[in-house]
């Protein structure tokens, strides 16, 4: 077997190894996609069981149409993600059918809540027990997504577990691939290396004995591969010498001979081999080829060198031999016309010409090695032509572009002329047309007076270009310009900026001038329009404030006047509300931004109030606040303040029972992504222990709850020494 077959089958077998690991990979890797689909579409269950309850619990606490349609829309989307996963897994597939009897027993339980609502709606009678029926059914839907959620986690586990035993079988598979294919190949290649080496010393023994002087020798070598055909070879050639010489020294002598006129045509062809394989130009050495009429119509490549290869993309064994038209049947004549001129008349030649066949530029001197035949050294200047066109094109474009803009556009040199500009650049200035501007930097103070933004003459060392050549950068500077002729005034903004070359040194400097004239004036216009609304609306403030204040008075007189302890509470619970409402509408006409407030100096003033309204009750308990600045909208502040009156009011009422004294803590935190934290909590006696505050018929925990749906805030209560209510919540502070 050949040396090269020998080679090509140890070859293959990597090949065909990659092959067989790549396919394993794509089919692991396609089921494994498949496994984090699943994954995916099971989290996305979890959140759309998530928003059915948020949906329910809406509904419950505002029974109107906008939570009804949207909590069947969201079901009906979970219900298609379920119905459209099928699995081969028998626990996969029980899960999903659970998940989805728990989603259709949802949607049922949500209808009758709809039903009973609707059925009891506005009537007094047995108001308490379709309350109760409402609050059971809503707990049902909670139960069911509580059901659907954990089964679409367990779901979820259950496929990473899948999926993390495909990538242990995918790597033992690889693993043993390449230890199944390295062994048998090592031992392929150890025998190939055996097998030559053994050759080769044979044949180096044999050539060593006929080269002392032994034609009689015979190599003898049975191998059927290339060293065997040369060892023939070598006993043919013996052969033939010992038939043909006569004399042992003459023989010695011719190949004496022979020998320094090799070493000699080898070192001559070791420096042209250097040569013609590291030089960067391309070379080729050709021969032309002419019809009939002695007309050159093609040529045929003898030699090229590596960098003929990497100019052109074409390989030394595809074309060595062959002809230009035999290969591309469509190259310009000219090429055939000049390079056979060289090669007929000897007459150099020097030329830049396209070979389209390529699609490349090459720059081409020949030279004539004999009668027909010629040397080629070339460059590949196609990326220098294809810069130079692309140059060409770009300034065509910057003069349409500077054409079709409505700024002044200006480029000046480092000297400070103008080498383009635009139309509206005369516009700008104030000139009738192009050719009525000045072209250099100079002339301009004769023309114009530039002031700056403070009112103040600008020298010329400080408009636009001049501090761009210094390598400042500015966007919007605001120059106002009169022209010296006619006396007419504008304000510009300017935008500027150094050109730098390769070494980073200023070449130059460009310009966009922009007329704001009424810009300026139109600015000037809405700030009056918007200052007399900020007064507007902090007048409306105030007599918010005032008219909340007469209520929250009106509210506290009454409830001075009623002998009953319950409706005189209720009526101070009263007032305590509207006055932590007036107070937001005070803080807002104290504050210069009328859309936000501070709501920790907010809940300071709150507090304050409070422990002031509860006199005696709050007498001894001691108010521990730790809040952070936070500015919160107005439409967060209101329920925010709200939730803190009822919750320390909570407190201060029920936690510390005849008189006895303790603490009061009142926390406030925001997080780096928008989230609110509000924390009471005090050390007094504590809930109740089977007391759900969720399900209290107390109008103030109830209106916590309620104010919390409307902020899409969770409430959370923690009984343990005393009470404490954490409310968290997103918010939007712009």
């Amino acid at each position: 077997m050949k040396i090269v077959t020998k080679l090509q089958l140890a070859a293959f077998l990597p090949v065909l190894t990659a092959l067989v690991i790549g396919l394993t990979f794509f089919f692991s890797f396609k089921a494994m996609d498949e496994a984090r689909e699943k994954g995916r579409t099971a989290q996305r269950i979890v959140n759309n069981t998530h928003e059915l309850s948020s949906f329910a619990r809406s509904y419950m606490l505002h029974p109107e149409e906008r939570p009804r349609s949207q909590f069947l829309t969201v079901h009906a989307a979970v219900a298609g993600i379920v119905s459209a996963i099928r699995s081969r897994n028998s626990k996969e597939q029980q899960l999903l059918d659970q998940i989805n009897d728990n989603i259709a027993s949802m949607r049922e339980t949500f209808l009758l809540l709809v039903a009973t609502h609707e059925q009891h709606q506005g009537s007094l009678a047995n108001a308490a027990l379709h309350t109760e029926a409402e609050e059971r059914l809503t707990s049902r839907i909670l139960i069911e997504s509580r059901e659907a959620i954990a089964n679409a986690l367990r779901l979820e586990s259950l496929i990473n577990d899948r999926l993390a035993a495909a990538q242990r079988r995918i790597s033992a598979l690889v693993f043993l691939l390449i230890a199944v294919t390295t062994f048998p190949l090592a031992i392929i290649l150890l025998r190939i290396m055996k097998n030559i080496k053994t050759s080769f010393a044979a044949l180096r023994k044999g050539t060593a004995v006929i080269g002392a002087g032994n034609l009689s020798h015979h190599i003898g070598m049975a191998a059927d591969d290339e060293i065997g055909e040369l060892a023939g070879a070598f006993d043919r050639m013996t052969e033939q010498l010992r038939n043909t010489t006569v004399s042992r020294d003459a023989l010695a002598e011719e190949v004496e001979e022979r020998r320094r006129a090799e070493e000699s045509l080898r070192a001559s062809e070791s420096r042209f081999r250097i040569l013609f394989e590291t030089m960067s130009e391309g070379f080729s050495i050709d021969e032309i080829i002419c019809d009939e009429a002695g007309k050159p119509y093609d040529l045929r490549y003898l030699e090229v060198n590596p960098a003929f290869e990497r100019h052109t993309g074409l390989k030394a064994a595809d074309i060595l031999g062959r002809t230009t038209l035999e290969m591309f049947p469509d190259a310009e004549p000219l090429w055939f016309e000049r390079l056979g001129r060289v090669a007929l008349t000897g007459e150099p030649g020097h030329f830049q010409a396209q070979f389209g066949p390529l699609g490349r530029w090459f720059e081409v001197s020949a030279y004539q090695t004999e009668p027909g035949r010629f040397a080629i050294v070339f460059f590949d200047i196609t990326d220098r032509r294809r810069a130079e066109e692309a140059l060409r094109e770009s300034r065509t474009k910057l003069r349409a572009a500077l054409a079709s803009m409505t700024d002044a556009v200006f480029i000046a040199d480092a000297q400070g002329n103008f080498i383009e500009f635009n139309d509206a650049f005369a516009t700008f200035h104030r000139f009738r047309n192009k050719e009525e501007c000045s072209t250099t930097l100079a002339e301009y103070p004769d023309i114009l007076e530039v002031f700056m933004a403070d009112g103040e003459l600008a020298p010329l060392d400080q408009w636009a270009v001049p501090r761009a050549l210094r390598g400042e950068t500015e966007t919007n500077a605001e120059y106002t310009l009169r022209r010296r002729d006619t006396g007419e005034e504008w304000v510009g903004s300017y935008s500027f900026a150094p050109i730098r070359d390769k070494d980073g040194l200023i070449v130059g400097a460009v310009v966009v001038g922009r007329d704001i004239t009424e810009q300026k004036a139109a600015e000037d216009r809405l700030k009056a329009s918007l200052r007399e609304k900020e007064v507007l609306l902090q007048e409306i403030h105030h007599r918010v404030k005032n008219n909340m204040q007469v209520i929250s008075s009106l509210v506290s007189l009454q409830a001075d006047e009623m002998e009953d302890d319950a409706m005189r509470a209720e009526l101070q619970d009263v007032t305590h509300r509207v006055r932590s409402m007036a107070m937001v509408h005070e803080k807002l006409y104290q504050s210069a931004d009328l859309a936000r407030i501070d709501f920790a100096a907010y809940a300071r003033s709150l507090l304050d109030y409070l422990w002031r309204a509860y006199g005696p009750v709050a007498a001894d308990v001691r108010l521990v606040a730790d809040l952070e600045p936070l500015l919160l909208p107005v439409n967060t502040a209101v329920p925010c303040g709200l939730i803190l009156n009822e919750l320390v009011g909570n407190a201060l009422k029920h936690a510390f029972p005849g008189g006895a004294g303790g603490e009061v803590n009142v926390s406030l935190r925001s997080g780096s992504q928008g989230q609110l934290e509000l924390r009471v909590r005090d050390n007094g006696r504590g809930l109740p222990p089977e007391f759900d505050w969720r399900q209290a018929r107390s109008l103030g925990l109830r209106l916590v709850q309620m104010l919390a749906g409307q902020l899409h805030a969770a409430v959370e209560a923690a009984n343990g020494e005393g009470t404490e209510f954490v409310l968290t919540m997103n918010y939007n502070d712009e």
